[in-house]
């Protein structure tokens, strides 16, 4: 019967301490599922930030095209009229550049 009280008492021993075991593992887990909620919050709003930021890098790549292309039609047609203006010109007489500063 003493046997039985002490196997009794160890295994009330096992058990509560199972318990305690038990109740710091699930608060454990709360607290990793709390970090990870946090942390998924925060994934949300990088890219959130990502898809602004390629957003803003679009409108530059466009806007930058925009100007070379404008850059470069003003080139070819001031090129065009500098052409057009050269074949129509009669040839101009040659200046001596100190005759301009009499």
């Amino acid at each position: 019967m003493q046997k039985l009280k002490s196997e009794s008492g160890i295994l009330r021993k096992k058990f509560s301490s199972l318990q305690k075991e038990m109740e710091d593992q699930k608060e454990g887990v709360r607290k990793q599922q709390a970090e990870v909620t946090k942390l998924n919050a925060v994934i949300r709003d990088m890219e959130k930030d990502i898809v602004v930021l390629k957003k803003e890098i679009q409108e530059r790549d466009d806007t930058i095209q925009d100007k070379v292309a404008a850059a470069f039609s003003h080139f070819t047609s001031t090129n065009c009229v500098l052409r057009t203006s050269k074949r129509t010109q009669t040839p101009t007489k040659y200046i001596p550049l100190h005759s301009l500063f009499r």
